[in-house]
């Protein structure tokens, strides 16, 4: 059986191969690949498994995403089964479309006994269940089971187990593994030359991002930070400057932001702004901001009070800073409150807001 499995496959009527190891056009080695049971002394010497693999790099120990082909991987190890890297494709689609010519109804029911494939090839399975009304049930059920089953083991650690487990992450996370991560994230994005595609990431990113997600993201975030320490506070800190000091860094900031804000229509504008306003008003946001500007002053030593000051007066003097003053001296106007005893100096587009809430208009 096994030799009979080895042997290449009866050739494709409607996909072309490429050549043996070579990456497709989506810079991704898109796999028609069989896993046998190697072991004699095995009740099932001989058993197979046909799927698709797309991956970055060669021999990563990826052996099927099949319950069968996973039990029975548990069972007797991953040392009894060999993967055979059978055809190689040009993308991920004519990879899938060979394995639903090979996979059919007729080789299910003859090799039934032999296979461990359950379900048609092409990813036919995994379609059925998204395109269903109840596709968004089945993942959130599988997402509570993996997280309870998570959850489980990290109860019954110690102290002592955690500590030596995030120690290993740490040293694994190497230079070079960070390089190739990087890398890797890069070489996606190279890819995306046409609009529609980030439009569809923005658009994805926007689904994804709900509020609720949002608020787990922000407690975990919070919890991280009160874990640390000052000195690891202080470390993060002027690691953060100096990569914002970085010029690129800041080109890269600056044209992202503009892209996304020429995209946005006006009434997304108008909401963002709302919600700035909102945020900026909030009375423990003020707080926290004027104590942070108090330290920052405090703690500045007088060569950089000096620069600052510097920086101030050359970025005040310009051309563009005095028309800017100059169009906001003309289209705004001073009001005062008598029971507060403030005066302010607003546009003329707010005076509405402010003399509905007791305001005057001229200087006390």
């Amino acid at each position: 059986m096994q030799e009979q499995i080895v042997k290449p496959f009866k050739p494709s009527t409607t996909v072309q191969q490429i050549e043996y190891g070579t990456k497709g056009s989506n810079n991704l080695y898109n796999i028609l690949y069989c896993i046998v049971n190697v072991n004699i002394k095995n009740k099932n010497y001989g058993m197979f498994y046909i799927g698709v693999h797309m991956c970055e790099f060669l021999n990563d120990d990826y052996f099927g995403s099949n319950s069968h082909i996973k039990n029975s991987i548990k069972k007797y190890g991953q040392h009894n089964f060999y993967r055979i890297d059978c055809e190689f494709y040009n993308t991920y689609e004519e990879v899938c479309l060979r394995e639903a010519e090979i996979v059919n109804t007729e080789f299910l029911v003859n090799y039934k006994k032999y296979c461990y494939n359950i379900n048609i090839g092409g990813g036919i399975g995994w379609k059925i269940l998204h395109d269903s009304p109840n596709a968004k049930d089945v993942y959130k059920k599988i997402g509570e089971k993996n997280k309870k089953h998570q959850n489980k083991k990290w109860d019954n650690i110690s102290d002592e187990e955690r500590e030596a487990y995030c120690l290993r992450q740490k040293e694994s996370i190497t230079p070079e593994v960070k390089k190739k991560m990087s890398n890797s994230q890069k070489s996606r994005y190279k890819n995306m030359t046409e609009e529609e595609e980030r439009e569809q990431l923005r658009l994805k990113h926007k689904e994804t991002t709900t509020p609720e997600v949002k608020k787990k993201m922000s407690n975990s975030h919070k919890k991280c930070y009160e874990d640390l320490t000052d000195e690891e506070h202080e470390e993060i800190c002027i690691r953060q400057k100096e990569i914002m000091n970085n010029p690129e860094i800041r080109d890269r900031i600056s044209n992202t932001m503009k892209e996304n804000f020429n995209n946005l229509t006006d009434e997304e504008y108008e909401k963002f702004c709302l919600k700035r306003k909102e945020i900026r008003n909030r009375p423990e946001i003020k707080e926290n901001q004027s104590l942070k500007m108090k330290s920052y002053w405090d703690n500045m030593s007088d060569e950089e009070y000096q620069k600052v000051c510097e920086r101030r007066k050359i970025s005040n003097n310009t051309l563009e800073a005095k028309e800017k003053r100059s169009q906001k001296s003309l289209n705004s106007i001073w009001i005062h409150n008598k029971t507060t005893n403030k005066t302010k100096f607003i546009q003329k587009e707010n005076i509405e807001n402010f003399l509905n809430d007791g305001w005057e208009l001229g200087r006390k």
